[in-house]
């Protein structure tokens, strides 16, 4: 085989004996050593549910998320992660733009989102300089009888170090119970957690997410038996009413709340310094066929062969043909005609391939590739709104067979533009209502023990002399929600993806996305 190999007229002989070197190379993997970091821990708890009976409400588990870091000086801002219910434990129910119920953004009016903050889940009240997102998204990818929540935890400073988040709890959530839920333990599930550094662009921070998971109870909860306690039972010898003024309590009402806009998929990046191999960035109008593109940057370098992996992140497939190798094609121009593709991990089958592995090499053209030269491209399948592909493991060669050092990879974002939407506008007004106090002097209390069940609460009882005036008042108001800000009367949603940013301000997720970018693949 090495005998028939003959440079192209105008080539010296160094590439004659430069293919076993050269292939030899190819076999060889490039692997990035990544930094050592201290390990972070999502630590996920929930307390046991109650479905309720004999006149009992239901009563439901409340989930918290904690951060833990295995080192004080480990450093993480962003936080993001699914958890996966199942439908017969939880009745989950997220809110639209216009307060109806919703448990996907697609079935809300007008193109809303569905939203479960702050209707179920609440950020902790010490990150303020945080927002937190928690969405179902459209394109679930669950199996019959489950649900997918998104959450994501993201900052809303852009200085360069980004705020940090601290040990402790990140956010709550309420989780009711079915009432036709089966006794048992809580099946909760989770998938693709990330962890991000406060750097610019952001580097990935080695997590794990621990499940501490309560039981579905059937009936109602347990009622505590305290010990007897006297209360006092006064009663009145002379009584003068005297009215004190009534104190004003104001409540906060949102009184106008318009959708907040999906944010716009990040213009398309212009090639690498190179050297490097790099997927193109891809804006489509709706989820379905695709094109990925592979091209070189050389740097300036001669590069006449390459190879590399394709690691899908997302809702994304590549195609296949007949003989059951990937739909990709070599770049014609190039004449590399020894170049070919495999499905990874080796044996996949369909459905189970994460990635691709591609060759561009031929045996008897040892022409350098151009600069911004396509390599190949394949045909893929979008299932989401959005989705990345990772580069990796590249390699590359020169006539003479020896490896180019230094070759980069960067990957690329496929996104379905989302339509535009108003920017969300919330006034609140404050309601005082007046109540009277009545104060009632001048009573001799007489103590009568009673024995009160549950939780102790004193009561007490006056009686005044016939014909003395008895005024009576009553105090309502409306109590305020808990919380911080904005989080108390603006929900949220996605849908896709990309929804746990698509639902934030649309300055924030803009930048975000592009942030997104820049994090290496999570193993």
């Amino acid at each position: 085989m090495m005998q028939r190999m003959r440079p192209k007229r105008g080539q010296n002989q160094r590439g004659k004996m430069g293919m076993v070197p050269l292939l030899a190379c190819l076999g060889l993997w490039v692997f990035g050593v990544a930094p050592s970091h201290a390990v972070v821990t999502i630590r996920v708890a929930t307390t046991d549910a109650f479905t309720g009976g004999d006149g009992s409400p239901a009563v439901p588990a409340s989930m918290t998320v904690r951060l833990e870091r295995e080192q004080p000086s480990e450093v993480a801002t962003t936080v993001n992660f699914d958890l996966i219910f199942q439908t017969s434990q939880f009745d989950l129910n997220g809110t639209c733009d216009d307060s109806s119920s919703c448990r996907l953004s697609e079935t809300c009016p007008n193109q809303g989102t569905c939203r479960f903050v702050p209707i179920r889940c609440q950020k902790d009240p010490r990150l303020t300089d945080h927002v937190l997102e928690v969405v179902p998204p459209d394109f679930q990818n669950v199996a019959e009888g489950e649900y997918r929540l998104r959450f994501a935890l993201v900052t809303t400073t852009f200085l360069n170090p980004l705020p940090t988040l601290t040990d402790g709890a990140l956010l709550t959530c309420t989780l009711p119970p079915q009432a036709s839920a089966a006794s048992g333990p809580q099946v909760v599930r989770f998938e693709r957690l990330q962890v991000a550094d406060n750097q610019i662009p952001a580097r990935a921070v080695p997590s794990r997410i621990v499940l501490e998971l309560g039981r579905i109870v059937v009936g109602a909860r347990p009622t505590d038996t305290a010990t007897p306690t006297a209360t006092a039972t006064p009663t009145a010898t002379t009584a003068t009413p005297t009215q004190t003024p009534p104190t004003p309590t104001p409540s906060l009402s949102p009184t106008s709340i318009t959708p907040i806009p999906r944010t716009p998929c990040p213009s398309p990046r212009g090639a690498p310094a190179g050297p490097a191999v790099y997927l193109e960035d891809v804006v489509l109008a709706s989820s379905g066929p695709v094109t990925l593109t592979v091209k070189l940057a050389t740097g300036g370098r001669e590069i006449v062969a390459t190879q590399n992996d394709l690691e899908l992140r997302g809702a994304i497939t590549i195609d296949r043909v007949s003989n059951d190798r990937p739909d990709c094609t070599v770049n014609p121009a190039l004449n590399k005609n020894g170049s070919a593709f495999g499905f990874l991990p080796a044996g996949c089958t369909a459905g189970t391939c994460t990635g691709i592995r591609a060759a561009i090499v031929s045996l008897d053209n040892l022409d350098p590739i151009p600069d911004g030269a396509v390599l190949y491209t394949c045909r893929a399948t979008l299932a989401d709104v959005e989705a990345r592909v990772d580069v990796t493991n590249v390699a590359a060669s020169d006539a003479n067979g020896d490896p180019v050092p230094g070759v980069g990879a960067r990957d690329g974002l496929v996104c379905v533009e989302p339509p535009p939407t108003p920017t969300p506008t919330v006034t609140r007004t404050a309601t005082i209502t007046p109540s009277p106090t009545v104060t009632v002097t001048g009573a001799s209390p007489t103590p009568t023990p009673t024995v009160a069940v549950g939780s102790p609460t004193a009561t007490a009882t006056r009686t005044a002399p016939t014909g003395s005036p008895t005024p009576t008042g009553t105090a309502t108001g409306v109590p305020s929600e808990g919380g911080d800000g904005c989080d108390c009367s603006v929900t949220s949603a996605e849908r896709g993806w990309s929804s746990v940013w698509l639902l934030l301000p649309a300055v924030y997720l803009s930048w975000r996305r592009k942030r997104a970018l820049a994090m290496p693949p999570m193993e």
